[in-house]
């Protein structure tokens, strides 16, 4: 499963993603995210995958579920630092442009 890190400074949820997102550890990847929501303390979700080396079809789902609810609640929502294959998986999918609206 990937290694998920988070702090909040300044309004801003950082939450850091190490490893493959992929479909054999999804569950508890989802898990894990949504319950970094539970503060109220932060207007902005950054999510940094500059550590992730490979994501599939699955992982990039979770990501845009995730997305969705951040906004759903009234927050913005940052993908950071993506490595190529992330970027080129998010491009291939038409998903630049939702993963750039604020």
């Amino acid at each position: 499963m990937p290694q998920v890190e988070s702090y909040v400074q300044n309004g801003v949820n950082f939450i850091s993603v190490a490893g493959d997102i992929e479909m054999f550890d999804i569950t508890e990847f989802k898990k894990t995210l949504y319950g970094l929501l539970r503060s109220p303390n932060y207007a902005i979700v950054e999510l940094d995958l500059g550590r992730v080396n490979y994501i599939d079809s699955s992982g990039l789902a979770a990501l845009v579920g995730f997305a969705k609810t951040v906004r759903r609640e009234g927050r913005k929502f940052r993908l950071l630092r993506m490595r190529a294959q992330v970027a080129d998986l998010v491009h291939l999918a038409g998903l630049d442009t939702f993963f750039r609206e604020e």
